[in-house]
């Protein structure tokens, strides 16, 4: 019942010209209880908002911190898309005789922090994206500088295209979703958190 006291108040303080909610309060034929239980709720209710946007403060802090985190832990990882696997006995070899017979870099196992498919592999012919994370962030750029070799290459089985990407923050792969669904991407560049976008209208660039 107070509450759409309160409510029919804050409506009719916007309607009457009342000055303060205070003041409608005092100018109404309300009895003192409900007076002073209208006046409770009005001041919870400010406090309830206060924390409310205390606390969406805190969270987005939070986001801004996990995501920079989620940045920092992705530099030195690469994600390959449609790697041909299940040639050499083991990932590891598959990655390194590709990186250097491909791409025309050599990797050792030494270069590498991990390397490990994002799901489980159920048939060679059409693998997983398989994310390799370097001990050093100029041995992942020396890979990452070379995507433009896969052109033209394909998956000797299944005929579709090789490609590598780097590993971005969830925040940032939204982000570059949206500015593609946009047609709005030109690059992406995850050693410096940044997206780059074309704000030429008649004709956007797509991605790289």
């Amino acid at each position: 019942m107070c509450s759409k006291k309160v409510n029919k108040i804050e409506q009719a303080e916007q309607t009457n010209g009342y000055s303060s909610i205070d003041q409608l309060i005092s100018d109404s034929k309300l009895d003192e209880s409900s007076k002073q239980i209208i006046n409770f709720l009005i001041n919870a209710n400010k406090k309830m908002a206060e924390t409310i946007t205390q606390l969406q403060s805190v969270v987005q802090e939070l986001r801004i911190k996990t995501n920079d985190l989620e940045r920092d832990n992705s530099k030195d990882s690469v994600i390959i898309y449609n790697l041909p696997i299940g040639y050499k006995g083991s990932l590891f070899e598959d990655f390194i005789y590709f990186s250097s017979t491909v791409l025309g870099v050599r990797v050792t196992q030494d270069d590498l922090r991990a390397l490990h498919p994002l799901a489980k592999v159920h048939n060679f012919n059409s693998p997983p994206p398989i994310i390799a994370k370097f001990v050093k962030f100029d041995a992942k750029n020396s890979i990452f500088n070379r995507k433009n070799l896969l052109k033209n290459f394909q998956h000797p089985k299944n005929g579709r295209r090789v490609f590598i990407n780097e590993r971005l923050s969830s925040h940032d792969v939204g982000l570059k979703m949206e500015a593609e669904k946009r047609q709005m991407v030109v690059s992406t560049w995850n050693s410096t958190p940044f997206i780059e976008v074309s704000t030429h209208v008649d004709y956007p660039r797509q991605s790289s």
